[in-house]
């Protein structure tokens, strides 16, 4: 820490001496000499240790050392150690800055599950109402005949470019 005080550019200076040394590692480096990152997430990998890695030193400690509550589909609540937490519990339990607690874990659960809902509309982009076609995301609708019309019309134009 005391050289990188000294001497902004070492880090610049070492990488290129030592290619195999990268900035991300040094940058770590720093990052458990100024305090900011706990030493054992130097040697660990994965999705779960890279959100432990943004937390503040407190809840990287507190991740590390003991299960994380994790709330499922189902409501139930089970406790995992930070290496066995993937996909999408991830996202479920580590806020930007935080360890989500249960009751906030539940509800972005809740609210994951409104997005789906909001999602599950109408599947295809028209309706058939009265005999007309109604395209759901604009304010357009046309008859059986003006579709066929329609679609006459693009089957010339396309015989057209392919003998032309």
């Amino acid at each position: 820490m005391r050289l990188i005080e000294v001497n902004p550019d070492i880090k610049q200076k070492i990488t290129s001496e030592y290619p195999h040394i990268t900035a991300g590692m040094l940058n770590s480096l720093e990052r458990v000499g100024l305090h900011v990152m706990h030493p054992r997430l130097l040697l660990e990998q994965g999705g779960a240790f890279n959100r432990v890695r943004n937390l503040p030193l407190s809840e990287q400690k507190k991740s590390l050392d003991k299960p994380i509550q994790v709330v499922l589909e189902n409501g139930e609540v089970i406790e995992k150690p930070v290496h066995n937490i993937r996909g999408k519990e991830i996202d479920l339990v580590f806020a930007p800055d935080h360890i989500r607690s249960v009751d906030e874990q539940r509800q972005a659960i809740i609210q994951a599950n409104a997005r789906k809902k909001d999602r599950s509309g109408p599947k295809a982009f028209y309706e058939i109402i009265g005999g007309r076609v109604h395209f759901t995301n604009v304010h357009i609708n046309w008859s059986p005949d003006e579709l066929r019309k329609m679609a006459d019309e693009a089957e010339a134009a396309l015989q057209a470019r392919q003998f032309a």
